[in-house]
């Protein structure tokens, strides 16, 4: 069993960014990763505006609502998440996609990272693959909830256990 301690998102769009509030809420801290300055301001303001709303009902005081926004960091640089202990990939839905950030991720990752991806339709063998600790590879499947949350289950080994809701 290895400790998660820090985690980073590749992938700021809504599925990343309801992933990056979900281990936020459990104050872990995140970083969000992404090629375009624009979708990580994007990622940040809704992240943002989705608390803010939330603190307005009345489910999270003002203070809360601050606590879990601020674990929350960004970057364009993979080597912000060098040092950290789950890097989730979410980004869409294409094997070179995928290929492009799972060679970048083996290169600058510390031994031990674990590297999971989101994928609902590739094969996570293909996957693992591009690295070369395909043992260290994951598929999570990410169950969104409300466009906020989300529920992870992690397939490993033909089982599936539930990781974090």
């Amino acid at each position: 069993m290895r400790e998660i301690r820090s985690i980073a998102i590749v992938g700021s769009g809504i599925i990343g960014s309801g992933i990056a509030m979900t281990f936020a809420d459990q104050r872990f801290p995140v970083v969000l990763l992404d090629r375009q300055q624009f979708a990580l301001d994007n990622a940040l303001f809704l992240i943002t505006e989705r608390y803010e709303k939330e603190s307005e009902k009345g489910s999270l005081n003002e203070t809360e609502c601050r606590h879990r926004i601020s674990p929350i960091g960004a970057s364009l640089d993979y080597e912000a998440v060098r040092d950290v202990d789950l890097v989730i990939e979410a980004v869409f839905e294409e094997i070179g996609a995928k290929e492009d950030v799972f060679r970048k991720l083996d290169r600058v990752l510390k031994s031990g990272s674990i590297l999971a991806t989101s994928t609902s339709t590739l094969d996570i063998a293909v996957i693992a693959a591009f690295t070369g600790r395909p043992e260290d590879v994951i598929g999570l499947h990410i169950l969104l909830v409300r466009l906020t949350r989300c529920l992870c289950f992690r397939f490993c080994g033909g089982s599936i256990l539930p990781v974090l809701s």
